[in-house]
């Protein structure tokens, strides 16, 4: 799961580089991860006929989300550019870092946003169980 405390301080570099859209896009993500419940014990070792029918299931309200997600991207083209370029920079200064051992940059908004962005697919994409969980409970994302 996406550290809460990431986004917080994403939230926050956002808000000092005066980015509404960003912290917009930043505050809805950060509302999403609060409702996000820890996985159950229960749910790891989910079947992939659970992980269809509960994606039958939530088809409609991802869907929802999809669209409005890209409505969201093409009415605030200037701040979509923008989390762009911020997830591309922010992801070469970590890709930089990781690749010389040396911290080059400072934390800042660019590494909040590469982060955040990361972790969200390390968490779907990761490990089997997060994948199926992706797929169940939001099959269109």
């Amino acid at each position: 799961m996406v550290s809460i405390e990431k986004i917080q301080r994403a939230i926050a570099n956002a808000k000092s580089a005066g980015d509404a859209g960003a912290v917009s896009r930043l505050e809805n993500l950060l509302a999403e991860q609060s409702q996000v419940p820890d996985v159950p014990v229960a749910e790891v070792g989910r079947s992939w006929g659970t992980v269809g029918s509960q994606a039958a299931e939530n088809f409609f309200p991802s869907l929802g989300r999809y669209v409005g997600d890209i409505k969201t991207a093409v009415m605030d083209p200037i701040g979509t550019a923008d989390t762009m370029l911020d997830v591309t920079a922010g992801g070469i200064s970590r890709g930089l870092e990781y690749a010389t051992g040396l911290d080059m940059f400072p934390e800042n908004k660019a590494t909040a946003v590469a982060d955040v962005v990361g972790q969200h697919y390390k968490d779907r994409y990761g490990s089997w169980e997060g994948f199926k969980r992706g797929i169940a409970e939001d099959p269109v994302g």
